[in-house]
């Protein structure tokens, strides 16, 4: 018989490592974290496996740069992004919880996953950015051929992107 984690129901907590990976199994879920990155890289209930995974990684874009003038050189591209280096990742038991948190050096500062004993996952995040940035937040890979709409949940006008032409005629 297959152990369901359902709501309100308390269920253990149970951990496996290997040398890279961590596995935190609690009733019919399955995660398991990168202990070199510190990200989610596999995720299971039932035997169904998901494609949420590779996160959550820091994600953002430079401003764009106005088109110059006619016969003026382009500015330059700002850097991008830095990369976060992993410098610990530890786990320990929280009541019936497991938390696991994830340090870094760079701008994503820390990550701190949270699996309850009723089979749910909250994930916490700090991150410290500096400069001009057109959007920010964190991140998940997801195969482009799942994905079935997007729809922009944003304030204001809605963004004109790089590969298209400024303005309307």
């Amino acid at each position: 018989a297959v152990a369901t984690a359902q709501a309100g129901a308390t269920n253990k907590v149970a951990t496996a490592e290997t040398p890279d990976t961590l596995t935190a199994t609690v009733g019919d879920l399955s995660l398991q974290f990168n202990k070199k990155t510190g990200l989610l890289a596999a995720a299971s209930r039932a035997g169904k496996t998901y494609s949420f995974l590779n996160g959550p990684r820091l994600l953002a874009a430079n401003p764009t740069p106005a088109p110059p003038a006619r016969g003026a050189t382009a500015p330059a591209p700002l850097p991008p992004l830095p990369e976060s280096t992993l410098t610990s990742f530890t786990q320990k038991a929280d009541g019936n919880d497991l938390l696991l948190t994830a340090a870094f050096d760079g701008p994503m500062k820390s990550i701190t996953y949270r699996l309850r004993s009723n089979g749910w996952l909250t994930i916490d995040y700090a991150y410290n950015l500096t400069g001009p940035h057109e959007y920010y937040g964190v991140g998940f890979d997801y195969p482009e051929a799942n994905v079935q709409g997007i729809r922009y949940l944003g304030n204001g006008p809605a963004p004109v992107y790089q590969n298209r032409l400024a303005g309307g005629t």
